[in-house]
């Protein structure tokens, strides 16, 4: 059920493009009303006490609205998933160390955006405040 699923949402998207590829702006000059951003997301830390790097595999999403030609709103979300190995000793003499954690970290983010076209380039800066939350599940 969950591959089906998938198929169709990749559907969508693959039509989605298809139909961006026949668009044509007639001036170049002009401001996007906003901006849509979807991608893949790598999440590595250095975890005190361990020898090993721990990774994270997910998605990036950003969403904009102009207010103005040069000043825009975001929100912005990501979502990391996968497993670290790292050890979290209680202080209780005798306790067990735990091992591997099962995972998933959310962050949501909102502020405003600034940017500019300089030769056809838009380079950008933004100020986003937000939450994150982390599920963890033992394994």
């Amino acid at each position: 059920m969950s591959g089906t699923i998938c198929y169709l949402s990749l559907r969508s998207v693959s039509r989605s493009l298809a139909s961006l590829e026949n668009c044509t702006p007639t001036d170049f000059g002009q401001v996007p009303k906003g901006n849509i951003f979807v991608g893949y997301s790598y999440l590595s830390a250095d975890i005190p006490n361990t020898s090993t790097r721990q990774n994270l595999n997910g998605w990036e999403a950003s969403l904009e609205g102009k207010v103005l030609p040069f000043l825009g709103i975001v929100a912005d979300g990501s979502g990391h998933y996968g497993t670290t190995q790292f050890f979290v000793c209680p202080a209780v003499v005798g306790g067990s160390c735990r091992g591997a954690v099962n995972g998933n970290f959310y962050n949501a983010l909102f502020g405003p955006r600034v940017s500019a076209s300089f030769h056809g380039i838009r380079p950008f800066a933004h100020v986003l405040v937000g939450a994150g939350s982390d599920q963890r599940r033992q394994l």
